[in-house]
């Protein structure tokens, strides 16, 4: 579903559960997001939402693509990617 452009900061827009099934340090997982989006991650243990950070306007950018970036605690650390697209709705701001 489109987020609307007049959602307020710190409104979810995902929920995510994010599991390494190793053992100790290794199963402890963090997730960043991409830097150049009006966006947050907000985290408990391994639960995870994805925020606005801030008020969006539709008609400078219709479609965010969100980066989630999900690191083990292992050493190496091993990583994964996954790219989310986030399009905005338009309301009438007149």
């Amino acid at each position: 579903n489109p987020v609307p452009e007049d959602t307020p900061p710190e409104t979810v827009v995902g929920l995510f559960n994010v599991r390494d099934r190793d053992s100790g340090a290794n199963g402890d997982v963090s997730l960043e997001i991409s830097p150049d989006v009006p966006f947050a991650i907000r985290s408990l243990q391994n639960h995870f939402s994805l925020v606005t950070q801030k008020s969006l306007d539709r008609e400078s950018t219709s479609q965010y693509a969100v980066e989630l970036i999900a690191q083990d605690g292992g050493s190496p650390a091993l990583t994964t990617t996954l790219t989310l697209l986030l399009n905005i709705s338009d309301v009438n701001d007149n």
